[in-house]
């Protein structure tokens, strides 16, 4: 309510639990977290007219036998596309999570659940998807995973871009040109668009022998060694003048209407 009062963008959020807090038909659960969800939507409107939303649901599937409540599963990836089309019946944007995992260290597990919730938010069109560098339903943070999930995250978003089919991606004359027994690698169009296939920098495309010529080097160890260096040297850059100026007359704004000096 303080949120829409002031204009923010308010995430709404709900996270019911199939067979827990909320019904274990998942079908049963996209209704409860509907519902949730719309209600405290409608609450930001009548506290202010066309306040800013975000639809946002981390519901998912209650592991009966735990008693946890898993972010990395197939459950979860199901809720969190259903959501997105929800949102998008709705016109509103929606947040689910994705590049989650419950493993409580890097590895298969970890790998696997990044990328099945990765791919799946993605794919049916959640504007929003957090979780990068999230391990352990979310509870725990790995700053050398949130590199290595930034790569997970350029990987599927090239993915996700599909594969342009017009004329000249067709490529008929290139291949009539280049014809039987040729190769492609040193023609005119493989040079102009090399740059634009997908680039690795901790994972490793190499031939074996070059791998183990260079150590073996594994991609998490590259990747916590990237993250201490970013932590250690990085230096962001300043605001304009006007900027802070601008961010500080808000804030003051805000302050005078709560009262506070």
């Amino acid at each position: 309510m303080t949120s829409a009062r002031f204009g923010f963008s308010t995430g709404v959020a709900s996270m019911v639990m199939a067979g827990g807090t909320g019904p274990v038909n998942l079908a049963g659960v996209l209704v409860q977290t509907n519902a949730e969800i719309l209600v405290g939507i409608v609450l930001t409107q009548l506290i202010q007219k066309s306040a800013p939303v975000i639809y946002a649901s981390y519901s998912t599937g209650m592991d009966l036998r735990l008693g946890t409540s898993p972010l990395g599963s197939p459950e979860a990836c199901l809720i969190a596309s259903s959501i997105a089309g929800l949102c998008k019946y709705y016109q509103l944007p929606c947040l689910v999570p994705g590049i989650l995992s419950d493993s409580k260290q890097h590895g298969a597990q970890a790998a696997f659940e990044k990328t099945l919730t990765g791919v799946s938010a993605a794919m049916s069109g959640a504007n929003l998807i957090s979780g990068i560098g999230g391990l352990e339903t979310g509870l725990t943070f790995d700053f050398g995973l949130a590199v290595l999930d930034d790569e997970i995250v350029r990987m599927i978003k090239q993915f996700k871009s599909g594969i342009e089919v017009n004329q000249e991606t067709l490529s008929k004359d290139i291949i009539h040109e280049i014809g039987p027994f040729g190769n492609f690698l040193s023609h005119d169009s493989t040079l102009l668009k090399m740059r634009s296939m997908s680039q690795t920098c901790l994972f490793d495309r190499s031939n074996r022998e070059d791998w183990e010529n260079k150590g073996k080097p594994q991609s998490y160890a590259k990747a916590l060694s990237r993250a201490i260096e970013i932590i250690e040297n990085h230096k962001p850059e300043s605001l304009p003048e006007s900027a802070i100026r601008r961010i500080r007359s808000i804030v003051e704004e805000a302050e005078k209407e709560v009262g506070l000096e």
